[in-house]
């Protein structure tokens, strides 16, 4: 599906992978070694497709759209590094993590050194309203990292507090790629919002569609069954099934210490779970949001690129990995 949804931009994602290339070059060795152990991991790059897109529909792509284009990719590396540090995390993509592979210290700092690379890339736009906007999806992914840190192994975290969690984290993120790809191509405010609002609808399809991989054996998923469940995450299915009046006491007894169960007692969570219609009603909410992000899409004329961001939300709900 990820080629129906970038052919309408194949152009200017080659481009794309072009700058992309030239952007995590460095003269320092270590920096090379990780940027070349990330390069043969890298996923299908779905957030900067959703950038140009987004660009394509609102104007046309140009420079600054590839350019931020790139920043994201960055961006998003870094978050990925950082976060594997934080979650003690050694497997991303089903291939060592960069903290497992070198150290935390080495994951850290080449974090650091793309974020540093992200602002001047962003900055080379000339638009400070870009700057100003990565700089506030900066701060929305931390405060979402410490909203979920204060949160983790606690039964009493609602939906409400969820979707905070994944409002800040993932939907920001997509939210500023939509609003980066309109602004760059030149669209009114208004144009820029409606489709930062839609990125924000297909982020939270896209974490809620994550958050359920974790209580399914995949190999494609690059992370082990209840991974999210060990850290003490209470993700969507699991608030769910607590808070459902068909919960079992064997499913409350095994969350109140999600972080100390063993693997088949993390497989017996996931179980009891997926009964108790976690996983149903996790993908009703997926569904409930698609919709509404539907109805902001008809506000564009019939495209090409219309057509592939409607396949955005149906890749983000339907993906296996």
């Amino acid at each position: 599906m990820i080629d129906r949804i970038r052919k309408p931009i194949e152009a200017e994602f080659s481009q794309f992978r072009q700058e992309m290339v030239s952007a995590f070059s460095s003269d320092n060795q270590i920096l090379s070694l990780v940027s070349a152990y990330l390069s043969q991991s890298q996923g299908k790059q779905f957030r900067p497709i959703f950038l140009l897109l987004s660009a394509a529909i609102a104007g046309g792509v140009r420079p600054a759209s590839v350019t931020m284009a790139v920043a994201l990719e960055m961006l998003h590396t870094a978050s990925l590094l950082h976060d594997d540090v934080v979650d003690e995390a050694n497997e991303r993509r089903s291939r060592r993590s960069v903290n497992a592979a070198w150290d935390n210290k080495t994951a850290i700092l080449s974090g650091d050194f793309y974020l540093s690379k992200v602002i001047a890339l962003v900055a080379s736009t000339g638009d400070c309203r870009l700057v100003e906007h990565l700089a506030q999806t900066g701060q929305s992914l931390s405060d979402g990292e410490l909203v979920q840190l204060s949160h983790a192994g606690r039964l009493d975290t609602d939906e409400s507090t969820y979707f905070d969690i994944i409002g800040k984290k993932t939907a920001s993120m997509f939210g500023f790629s939509a609003y980066a790809g309109a602004l760059t191509a030149g669209a009114d405010e208004k144009t820029a919002s409606l489709l930062k609002q839609f990125g924000e609808n297909l982020g939270l399809i896209f974490q809620i569609k994550d958050d359920i991989f974790d209580y399914f054996e995949s190999s494609e998923v690059g992370k082990p069954v209840g991974a999210d469940l060990r850290e003490g995450k209470l993700t969507l299915p699991l608030i769910y099934a607590l808070k459902s009046p068909v919960s079992s006491a064997s499913l409350r007894k095994l969350s109140a210490r999600l972080t100390d169960l063993g693997p088949d007692e993390i497989k017996e969570v996931c179980r009891l779970v997926v009964e108790g219609g976690g996983v149903e009603y996790a993908t009703r909410k997926m569904q409930e949001i698609k919709v509404g992000a539907l109805e902001l899409l008809q506000q564009f004329p019939e495209s090409a690129y219309r057509q592939s961001l409607a396949l955005c939300l149906d890749y983000a709900m339907d993906r296996h990995h």
